[in-house]
């Protein structure tokens, strides 16, 4: 799985300068535009254009502020199409094809969400079942930036931001855990799905939430005021860089000082072509070349064969066009015996090079009328590097609100139905703080898409062998209390489905259409039993039994047939054991094995916890504790 990251240091609109009539990048053909709500249609112009939107049978007129920038609200549409999405002005016009109405939802977080469909559990049986033409699906590019995004720029040369309809090859590298929720969505209530990616390895909570909402609760994000001035030194530093890279390699001056005819090679370094270097940044190559009387005053053509990198060639101190053909040098100035060639390379990955063994794809010059009369240039070049490249912001991800500015922000305008997210290896070591940091995100999140409400379904994390005591444990319990803080949220439990040695594990169907069951009875009013796994509510103590009380616990049982496991118990002393535990209804009693009354009690209370407790829809329980002990624990 190749991802492209993009580092934005300064404020891209959709590309106004060039005046050019556009729509904001999130727009394409085979989207999927929110059922049910006012539609936003946003872009840019010239300033002061007057711009016509249409769309089935509705239409609106706007002319573009002072800046360029443009917007309209369209009033609902229902479910269907496809449409044609009809933009335009005076002079120009933009028609979307294959346009759907239908619901929208936001899938956010790491790497578990971004993994893809082609690595999951059956992957080659799931791709050959994945033709769903009313599911569509669009994958944003990883962008980081320290100020808010308007739009994201010609989102494809980065790698995504492009709408496809869901087929196996479309598919095979989009999420598989929003993949299946979408698909289950669709069969279900049988209108069109969009589904719009936004995930990122590495990424803490802290870099999908804004700068505001961060400041707001600063007390919570330690060291935020250092982070984020951090975190703007840094984007100012690799912005300064770019500029005098891009100056550099637009300057004359400095093309002047590796071509012309008067440079002293004598410290370059002898380079065998074919072959390939390593260099982040400008490299030059020379060779002198041999001109025969019978070409002089004849085109020439410079064909550098299979290369990598090569973006500039000279005939002496000349720049040459590049053609289909190859470098054309006009015939009047192949007036010599001896010309030099110089050609400059702007890696973008440290590796160029010209490469191949067949002769006809090797470097060669030839009059452009007979190019079968050329000669060969593989031999000894010179070569000197020139200017360095920036190199990338190391984890772009990692820094306060970055991948908000360069992710979210641009899609605020949309309308959703919904978020699923699944996020928290990078905030381990968060604990109970990683409960409060997810209200400020959703939040956060709602305030953007002007949807107080907006329903958010989220994965606690599988089991992992962190080897990090409790603190996975401490962020589940974080992440079941979210749910009981903030209405329309809700959790699901995937201990069952995992692997705790792998850290992104492979069974991801489960995982999506367990959150898509949430959403068709939370959202969408199905109901449906069991959509949820048991879940603690109640401790009361008898004696020398604990009875713990669960909700969703209808058909309380075991996968196994087993006794419920991972249960823990401790008495006054504080010391837990494993408790011994027999079902009872909606209730498991435990009881300690030394007959001592029990004081608290804890639940698969294990970084690599995989206990048996379902209920009847085999759904399993969620890790808890009865009170606050932070004694520690074994694995």
């Amino acid at each position: 799985m190749s991802r492209r990251i993009t580092v934005l240091c300064v404020l891209i609109l959709f590309g106004h300068a060039d005046a050019e009539l556009r729509l904001a990048s999130v727009f394409g053909d085979h989207m999927v535009l929110q059922r049910g709500k006012s539609i936003n249609i946003w872009g840019t112009a010239d300033s002061g254009t007057s711009i016509q939107v249409r769309i089935a049978n509705i239409s609106a007129s706007i002319s573009t502020d002072t800046t360029g920038r443009w917007q309209t609200l369209l009033p609902p549409l229902p479910p269907g199409g496809p449409h044609t999405l009809h933009v335009s002005s005076d002079i120009e016009s933009v028609q979307l094809a294959d346009v759907l109405i239908g619901d929208v939802w936001l899938a956010a977080g790491q790497s578990n969400m971004s993994w893809p469909l082609h690595r999951v559990t059956n992957a080659a049986e799931e791709l050959s079942e994945a033709h769903w033409p009313n599911l569509r699906l669009m994958t944003m590019p990883t962008v980081a930036s320290d100020v808010p995004q308007e739009g994201t720029d010609r989102l494809e040369a980065s790698g995504g931001g492009r709408w496809v309809v869901c087929q196996p090859d479309s598919v095979a590298e989009f999420s598989a855990v929003a993949y299946f929720f979408g698909r289950r969505l669709q069969s279900e209530i049988g209108v069109p799905i969009g589904l719009v990616e936004i995930a990122w390895p590495s990424s803490p909570i802290e870099t999908w939430i804004d700068e505001e909402s961060l400041l707001a609760n600063a007390l919570l994000f330690q060291g935020l005021q250092e982070s984020l001035s951090h975190s703007k030194a840094v984007f100012a530093r690799h912005a300064r860089s770019r500029l005098q890279w891009e100056t550099a390699l637009a300057d004359p001056g400095v093309a002047a000082a590796f071509t012309s005819r008067t440079v002293d090679i004598r410290d370059w370094s002898p380079q065998r072509i074919p072959g390939t270097w390593k260099f982040h940044g400008m490299v030059w190559f020379r060779r002198e070349v041999n001109i025969p009387a019978s070409w002089r005053g004849q085109d020439l053509l410079l064909d550098l064969g299979a290369s990598h990198g090569l973006d500039m060639a000279y005939f002496d101190d000349r720049a040459l066009d590049l053609e289909t053909a190859g470098w054309r040098v006009p015939g009047h100035w192949v007036d010599a015996a001896i010309a030099t060639i110089t050609v400059r390379a702007s890696d973008r990955d440290y590796a160029g090079g010209l490469f191949g063994s067949d002769p006809q794809a090797l470097p060669h010059i030839s009059p452009a009328k007979a190019p079968e009369n050329g000669q060969s240039l593989a031999g000894l070049w010179h070569q000197r590097a020139g200017q360095r490249r920036p190199t990338s912001i190391p984890l772009p991800q990692k820094l306060p609100a970055s991948a908000y500015n360069g992710m979210v922000h641009p899609l605020q305008p949309m309308r959703l139905r919904g978020v699923i997210w699944y996020q928290g290896e990078a905030n381990i070591s968060d604990g109970a703080l990683y409960a409060d940091k997810m209200e400020t995100l959703i939040r956060n999140w709602r305030r953007v898409f002007v949807t107080p409400d907006l329903p958010f379904y989220f994965v606690q994390l599988a089991p992992h062998r962190y080897r990090m005591g409790e603190s996975l444990p401490l962020l589940w319990e974080a992440q079941s209390t979210v749910p009981t803080r903030v209405t329309h949220t809700h959790m699901v439990v995937i201990h069952d489905v995992s692997d705790p040695d792998d850290m992104h594990p492979r069974n991801k169907r489960p995982v999506g259409e367990r959150l898509a069951r949430l959403a068709l009875e939370d959202t969408y009013g199905l109901n449906s039993p069991n959509v949820h796994g048991p879940i603690f509510s109640a401790l009361r103590v008898e004696g020398t039994h604990a009875i713990l009380e669960f909700a969703h616990a209808e058909g309380l049982t075991t996968c196994d047939g087993e006794a419920p496991s991972l249960f823990e118990v401790a008495g006054a002393d504080g010391e837990f054991v494993p408790a011994e535990t027999t079902i009872q209804g909606h209730s498991i009693i435990v009881q300690h094995p030394s007959g001592i009354q029990p004081t608290s009690v804890r639940f698969a209370w294990s970084e690599t916890a995989m206990p048996n407790l379902v209920n009847g829809a085999g759904l399993p329980a969620a890790p808890f504790r009865t009170q606050d002990s932070r004694r520690p624990i074994g694995d």
